[in-house]
């Protein structure tokens, strides 16, 4: 890949410790994204060792790599990303993903074909090629789902574009001026989870709607590196702030659909597609965050390292009162399954012991 100094895409991406993951993703980078397009690779190593930072540059000399001591999250090393970058398109990319044939192409081409969608993600395959998502939905609760209710329909018939109420960082083209509008991701959600939510509500704020183009194509790990405890702890604090951030603009969303019911997700589609309309006709009614909720935005590079040196411990605080109620709740789970198994022995040995002096008594009668 040649480094270009003037490029229409800037392609973000994060790494979290496994360097590893990096060199098929970059790998399918140097493959699929043609040299007619202008582009510049910037790598955030997360926590990375002084080793492996060395062996990663060495291996991609036309890749800019920016080491940081602590875990910035997915919002923080794509704002951190965002400000070493140039191009006119910012394209977040997972470390753990890896792009097709016609990707790129495919983002750009509906770029420039819905020029109100604010931000475009990419149908996402499995590593064996089944359906992982094709944009997804927003729910009143705070739940996200795929664009359907049930088993995924086959990869090969979703190749539509349309409006959803959001696509996943692992492969989301956002117009670089629009990204600086809302000011980039939120960095109070952390480390994932509701980062990808939390922007498609920022960029509706604004006037612009989110589109999934599954012309363009990845195949992704998904969470090859994440804890059950850490996504479970992450991901309801996440959603939390996010529902008191956005209470006025989520409450016109539509409740969770039951298990197999279509009506729900053909509503929230339509209605999606409904804000994209008036958008591309600049008749949009875009509804702000709520005034009283504060996020910790991507300032200056002085207080990076000290501000999500504090998000992780006060993730890892979380985490680990998680882990103490859920010890507890099975210590207490324990102690009653033993009361109660040992009030039934109790029981079962007062028949037993009244069987056989029953059974003493008749013998002695006898």
């Amino acid at each position: 890949m040649e480094r270009h100094s003037d490029p229409l895409l800037s392609i973000l991406i994060a790494v979290s410790r496994r360097v590893d993951l990096l060199a098929e993703c970059l790998a399918s980078l140097r493959q699929f994204v043609p040299a007619a397009i202008p582009h510049e690779i910037i790598v955030v190593l997360n926590e990375a060792e002084p080793a492996s930072v060395g062996e990663v540059r060495a291996a991609h000399p036309d890749v800019t790599f920016i080491p940081t001591p602590v875990n910035l999250g997915m919002a923080g090393s794509a704002n951190l990303a965002r400000r070493h970058a140039s191009g006119r398109f910012l394209v977040t990319l997972h470390d753990d993903a890896v792009i097709e044939p016609g990707w790129a192409e495919a983002l750009l081409a509906a770029a420039h074909a819905y020029p109100h969608a604010g931000a475009i993600g990419s149908k996402v395959l499995f590593p064996d090629g089944r359906l992982q998502t094709a944009g997804a939905l927003l729910w009143r609760s705070g739940q996200t789902t795929p664009p359907w209710n049930g088993a995924a329909p086959n990869a090969a018939d979703i190749m539509t574009p349309r409006p959803v109420d959001y696509c996943g960082t692992c492969s989301l083209l956002v117009r670089t001026v629009v990204f600086d509008a809302v000011g980039g991701f939120d960095e109070t959600i952390y480390p994932a989870y509701y980062v990808d939510v939390d922007l498609g509500l920022a960029l509706r704020s604004q006037g612009y709607y989110v589109l999934c183009e599954p012309r363009s194509v990845i195949r992704h790990h998904r969470g090859a590196s994440s804890g059950a405890a850490l996504k479970q702890v992450a991901s309801q604090r996440n959603r939390d702030y996010l529902l008191r951030k956005w209470k006025t603009a989520i409450a016109s969303h539509e409740a969770p659909p039951r298990p197999g019911e279509a009506f729900a997700v053909e509503a929230a589609l339509r209605r999606a597609a409904e804000f994209a309309g008036a958008c591309e006709a600049d008749v949009a009614n875009p509804v702000p965050p709520e005034a009283d909720v504060r996020s910790v935005t991507g300032d200056s590079d002085g207080g990076v390292v000290d501000r999500h040196y504090r998000l992780s411990c006060e993730l890892s605080e979380a985490v680990i009162a998680h882990l103490e109620a859920a010890l507890v709740a099975r210590d207490v789970a324990l102690a009653q399954a033993s009361k109660r198994t040992g009030s039934r022995l109790a029981t079962r040995v007062r028949r037993w012991r009244q069987a056989l002096a029953n059974a003493v008594g008749r013998f002695m009668g006898s």
